[in-house]
Protein backbone atom coordinates (compact mmCIF):
# COMPACT_ATOMS: atom_id res chain seq x y z
CA UNK A 1 0.00 0.00 0.00
CA UNK A 2 1.07 3.01 -0.73
CA UNK A 3 2.51 5.71 2.35
CA UNK A 4 0.03 8.52 1.91
CA UNK A 5 -3.54 7.90 0.19
CA UNK A 6 -6.81 9.56 0.30
CA UNK A 7 -9.67 7.54 1.08
CA UNK A 8 -13.78 7.52 0.98
CA UNK A 9 -16.31 5.87 2.67
CA UNK A 10 -18.94 4.17 0.48
CA UNK A 11 -21.71 5.32 0.52
CA UNK A 12 -24.28 1.56 -0.17
CA UNK A 13 -21.45 -0.08 1.73
CA UNK A 14 -20.22 1.43 4.95
CA UNK A 15 -18.03 -1.20 5.41
CA UNK A 16 -15.64 0.27 2.77
CA UNK A 17 -13.77 2.57 1.64
CA UNK A 18 -11.98 3.64 -1.81
CA UNK A 19 -8.53 5.64 -2.39
CA UNK A 20 -7.87 7.90 -5.67
CA UNK A 21 -5.55 4.67 -6.42
CA UNK A 22 -8.14 2.18 -6.82
CA UNK A 23 -7.78 0.88 -3.40
CA UNK A 24 -10.45 -0.28 -2.08
CA UNK A 25 -10.26 -1.68 1.66
CA UNK A 26 -12.70 -2.53 5.42
CA UNK A 27 -12.64 0.28 7.19
CA UNK A 28 -12.65 -1.75 10.43
CA UNK A 29 -9.28 -4.01 9.70
CA UNK A 30 -7.96 -1.79 6.98
CA UNK A 31 -7.25 -5.05 4.63
CA UNK A 32 -7.11 -4.25 0.64
CA UNK A 33 -9.47 -6.42 -1.32
CA UNK A 34 -7.81 -7.97 -3.95
CA UNK A 35 -9.41 -7.00 -7.30
CA UNK A 36 -9.94 -9.67 -9.62
CA UNK A 37 -11.18 -9.04 -13.51
CA UNK A 38 -14.68 -9.16 -14.80
CA UNK A 39 -16.47 -8.56 -17.93
CA UNK A 40 -14.45 -7.57 -20.99
CA UNK A 41 -11.47 -6.52 -18.41
CA UNK A 42 -12.68 -4.59 -15.99
CA UNK A 43 -11.47 -5.06 -11.95
CA UNK A 44 -13.91 -5.75 -10.00
CA UNK A 45 -14.41 -6.51 -5.84
CA UNK A 46 -17.30 -8.13 -3.93
CA UNK A 47 -18.82 -6.23 -1.09
CA UNK A 48 -20.88 -7.36 1.61
CA UNK A 49 -23.61 -5.35 2.96
CA UNK A 50 -24.44 -4.43 6.62
CA UNK A 51 -27.34 -6.94 5.55
CA UNK A 52 -24.62 -9.97 4.64
CA UNK A 53 -26.12 -9.27 1.13
CA UNK A 54 -23.24 -9.61 -1.53
CA UNK A 55 -22.60 -7.17 -4.11
CA UNK A 56 -19.99 -7.33 -7.25
CA UNK A 57 -18.43 -3.66 -8.34
CA UNK A 58 -16.60 -2.32 -10.71
CA UNK A 59 -13.69 -0.34 -8.59
CA UNK A 60 -13.60 2.38 -11.44
CA UNK A 61 -17.71 3.19 -10.77
CA UNK A 62 -16.64 2.69 -7.05
CA UNK A 63 -14.06 5.89 -7.60
CA UNK A 64 -16.67 7.79 -9.68
CA UNK A 65 -18.91 7.86 -7.31
CA UNK A 66 -16.95 8.42 -4.32
CA UNK A 67 -14.44 11.22 -5.75
CA UNK A 68 -15.52 12.66 -9.09
CA UNK A 69 -18.03 15.42 -9.39
CA UNK A 70 -20.86 13.63 -11.93
CA UNK A 71 -23.41 15.76 -13.72
CA UNK A 72 -25.80 13.35 -14.48
CA UNK A 73 -23.73 11.25 -16.82
CA UNK A 74 -24.04 7.33 -16.74
CA UNK A 75 -20.68 5.89 -17.59
CA UNK A 76 -16.67 6.06 -16.52
CA UNK A 77 -14.36 6.52 -19.37
CA UNK A 78 -10.54 5.16 -18.77
CA UNK A 79 -8.72 8.56 -20.71
CA UNK A 80 -5.95 6.01 -21.59
CA UNK A 81 -8.27 2.64 -22.70
CA UNK A 82 -6.70 0.71 -20.11
CA UNK A 83 -9.44 -0.96 -17.56
CA UNK A 84 -6.95 -1.74 -14.88
CA UNK A 85 -5.69 1.64 -15.10
CA UNK A 86 -8.13 2.92 -11.98
CA UNK A 87 -6.78 5.84 -10.68
CA UNK A 88 -8.40 9.02 -10.50
CA UNK A 89 -6.57 10.69 -12.80
CA UNK A 90 -7.36 8.48 -15.42
CA UNK A 91 -11.21 8.23 -15.03
CA UNK A 92 -14.21 10.86 -15.88
CA UNK A 93 -18.20 10.80 -16.18
CA UNK A 94 -19.14 10.64 -19.86
CA UNK A 95 -22.06 10.06 -22.25
CA UNK A 96 -22.61 6.46 -23.23
CA UNK A 97 -21.98 7.72 -27.15
CA UNK A 98 -18.81 9.28 -26.15
CA UNK A 99 -17.46 6.41 -24.49
CA UNK A 100 -18.46 3.96 -27.47
CA UNK A 101 -16.37 6.77 -29.71
CA UNK A 102 -13.42 7.35 -27.66
CA UNK A 103 -10.13 6.81 -28.30
CA UNK A 104 -9.17 3.92 -30.54
CA UNK A 105 -12.29 1.26 -30.43
CA UNK A 106 -13.61 2.42 -33.75
CA UNK A 107 -10.32 1.68 -35.58
CA UNK A 108 -10.39 -1.96 -33.55
CA UNK A 109 -13.03 -2.66 -34.17
CA UNK A 110 -12.70 -1.71 -38.05
CA UNK A 111 -10.10 -3.90 -37.89
CA UNK A 112 -11.57 -6.74 -36.43
CA UNK A 113 -14.22 -6.54 -39.15
CA UNK A 114 -11.87 -6.55 -41.57
CA UNK A 115 -9.86 -9.20 -40.81
CA UNK A 116 -12.85 -11.76 -40.34
CA UNK A 117 -14.08 -10.73 -44.06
Amino acid sequence: MRNWTIFRKLDDFERYEVSIHGDVRNRKTKRILKPFTIGKGYQAVTLTKVTNKRKIKYVHRLIGEAFIDNKGLPEINHKDEDKTNNHISNLEWCTHKYNCNYGTRGKRISETRLARA
